[in-house]
């Protein structure tokens, strides 16, 4: 189904039930090989943080592409906001708020999501 809306998945990856990928730019997501994305987690592609004329100037629509790359874990919940890269082979852990780049074998928890370890490899 994401496929069909341009979403790009890699093989060998496991979406749980409940998880919503940007509904008006699902094409500048990605989703590399080896990934598990766990139930109700949001990833945005764009934020429209307001409709507010004034604040708009100086908060504008921000559309960026989201890169999720292989093997990466999201646990239930996490929210991932747009123009955020997830490393390879790391763990966001639940409920987080990815607003920044996750570097490759981390685990970034927390709201917003903050490295709290690096995964020896």
């Amino acid at each position: 189904m994401q496929r069909s809306r341009g979403v790009k998945i890699g093989k060998n990856c496991h979406l749980s039930p409940y998880v919503l990928i940007d509904l008006l730019y699902p094409q500048l997501v990605k989703i590399e090989n080896n990934v598990t994305i766990g139930s109700n987690t949001l990833i945005f592609a764009h934020s429209n943080p307001t409709a507010n004329l004034f604040l708009k100037k100086q908060y504008p629509r921000k559309i960026d592409p989201v890169n999720i790359k292989s093997g990466a874990v999201l646990f239930p919940g996490c929210i991932i906001t747009a123009g955020v890269t997830i490393g390879e082979n790391s763990m966001i852990g639940a409920g987080s708020v990815v607003s920044e780049d996750v570097p490759d074998y981390c685990v970034a928890v927390g709201n917003p999501a903050r490295v709290v370890k690096k995964i020896d490899h």
